[in-house]
């Protein structure tokens, strides 16, 4: 008997008509039970081209996925979150689900009996699921990045990318659909010609602020460019910066202030006030959010970013350069229009009148047991050490160590 034939007989003794039926959902979650694995072609188990371990499909999709910190993955089949903390209740989401998933990296999957669960964020809370119940983004649960039926007379302008969310779709096919033959429209009374369509030129580690560029033959009001470098701000956005390193917090941060906040966020761990007593985390993360209440040190909630600094933290024009196709230029909020000119008029130039509409930024300080490396700024070895700021981050920082008794540190 052939391993095939083992498969299916195994699988077939179990299920309750003797014999397996592929339209039957209860016949097609045993397999999955008996074997950790789903059959077929579209989800994160399994092995990929290139990638030989029984992982390789996670590998290949987040892992080594560059913009994978941002992307928004889909459920594979309608499911159940298992949530993280005692806290939260197991929630059912439908295939075809939004969230991002936390692990990034094969170490971080938790084994339970023959699957792998990952760690993904889904409406603000993290939940366990596993990664056979995950769509891979170029599987054939995902939809398409289809041009529609507008007939063009030339090519090579649209150029179609693996959206993070929806919006970057839709408004690239928007400039594609909306615009004529020539891929003309008009705007302020002209005709414009768009040039190109889809992802911001460049290579860079992470995800580029511009969400998706559209180069013009002229400039356009009220950008007063001809390259629309846009930010897509969708209505559930939270963080706006990830797993921030010590090197980006500098360019976002003047040094003695994030200096003098990171100590006060250590010395609220120390003296009990800022976790949650009975905390398992072993690390805390460096983020930047919308939300307004990750921690409490001094009677007050985290620190919120000034203009200069919520500037930097949305276009990253210190990191790419203020020219550069990766900084975006302008953002676009609010459901996509029918017309082009509509969503033009709409787009608002990232300056300081930008931050009237858009929401307030602030530190957010995240708790994790991942090998994250640089982006842990405060850390301990179990949940009985004691915590320690990291030295990659005291040094940028120019944070000294003043004294150590029993295990607590002092810094300065």
């Amino acid at each position: 008997m052939n391993l095939l034939d083992k498969i299916i007989l195994e699988w077939s003794y179990k299920t309750e008509k003797g014999y397996p039926d592929i339209d039957n959902e209860d016949d097609m979650s045993l397999f999955e039970t008996i074997f950790g694995f789903k059959l077929g072609e579209s989800n994160m188990g399994g092995k990929a081209t290139g990638y030989p371990s029984t992982t390789g499909t996670f590998e290949k999709y987040v892992t080594d996925k560059e913009d994978s910190e941002n992307f928004m993955y889909t459920a594979d089949r309608d499911t159940i979150l298992i949530p993280t903390s005692d806290e939260e209740e197991p929630v059912s989401i439908k295939k075809g689900t939004e969230f991002n998933i936390i692990s990034k990296k094969v170490a971080d999957l938790i084994q339970k009996g023959v699957s792998k669960l990952a760690t993904v964020k889904y409406d603000g809370s993290e939940y366990l699921l596993s990664i056979t119940s995950i769509n891979k983004p170029t599987g054939k649960g995902v939809d398409a990045f289809e041009p529609g039926e507008a007939k063009k007379h030339k090519s090579g302008v649209l150029h179609p990318f693996i959206p993070g969310h929806p919006q970057e779709k839709d408004v690239a096919l928007l400039f594609h659909n909306a615009s004529d033959e020539n891929y003309n429209f008009k705007h302020d009374g002209k005709d414009v010609e768009v040039q190109y369509i889809g992802e911001a030129r460049g290579r860079t580690p992470g995800k580029p602020k511009t969400d998706l560029l559209v180069i013009l033959d002229k400039e356009v009001k009220p950008i007063n460019s001809n390259k629309l470098r846009i930010s897509l701000k969708a209505g559930n956005a939270t963080f706006v910066e990830n797993w921030t390193r010590p090197q980006r917090v500098l360019q976002i941060f003047e040094k003695g202030k994030i200096k003098e906040e990171v100590i006060k966020i250590y010395n609220g761990i120390v003296a009990n006030t800022l976790l949650k007593k009975g905390t398992t985390t072993k690390n805390l993360a460096f983020f930047i959010s919308t939300s307004s209440s990750t921690y409490t040190v001094e009677g007050r909630g985290p620190l919120q970013l000034n203009q200069d600094e919520a500037l930097e933290a949305y276009t990253a024009a210190r990191k790419f350069g203020a020219d550069s196709e990766l900084t975006p230029n302008c953002f676009f909020k609010g459901a996509v229009p029918s017309e082009i000119t509509t969503l033009v008029s709409g787009l608002v130039p990232f300056d300081t009148n930008a931050l009237t509409v858009l929401e307030d930024l602030y530190i957010h300080v995240r708790g994790s047991n991942e090998a994250r490396g640089g982006s842990l700024f405060i850390k301990r070895e179990n949940v009985d050490s004691p915590w320690y700021i990291n030295p990659d981050w005291a040094t940028a920082l120019g944070i000294s160590l003043v004294s150590e008794k029993d295990g607590v540190r002092q810094y300065k």
